[in-house]
């Protein structure tokens, strides 16, 4: 009997956990659009490890506002990917400046691919 409700507390807690924990996920961002959240920045960071093991580039920047935002650019299926520009991720340098629209991943990645009218922009300063 004792061990039932120890079981029961647990799935409880637990339960009550994954509950708390997932109820951000369904958050809507305030720059989003009905095609997927839009933000511009400068690049203060790419990192191309995960291309080596076609995972997706990484690209940092900072907006305005001075949230760090992180950009996933899948390097295994670009040629697949729906957006109507995808600039080449590997001109990208710290300082450029950024203009990106895509879907938020359940990482927190902006990814520019899903849609046409998914985009992502690089500009010199």
């Amino acid at each position: 009997m004792k061990k039932i409700l120890i079981i029961i507390v647990l799935i409880l807690v637990v339960g009550g956990l994954w509950y708390v924990m997932g109820r951000g996920d369904s958050a809507t961002p305030e720059n989003a659009t009905e095609n997927g959240s839009v933000v511009s920045g400068v690049v203060i960071g790419v990192d191309m490890e995960g291309v080596a093991v076609d995972g997706p580039a990484l690209v940092m920047i900072e907006t305005e506002e001075g949230d760090v935002k992180t950009i996933a650019i899948p390097s295994m299926g670009i040629l697949l990917c729906e957006a109507s520009r995808i600039d080449d991720v590997f001109a990208v340098k710290a300082g450029d400046r950024v203009r990106v629209q895509g879907d938020i991943t359940p990482d927190g990645y902006i990814l520019p691919c899903e849609e046409e009218e998914h985009y992502f922009e690089v500009s010199a300063i």
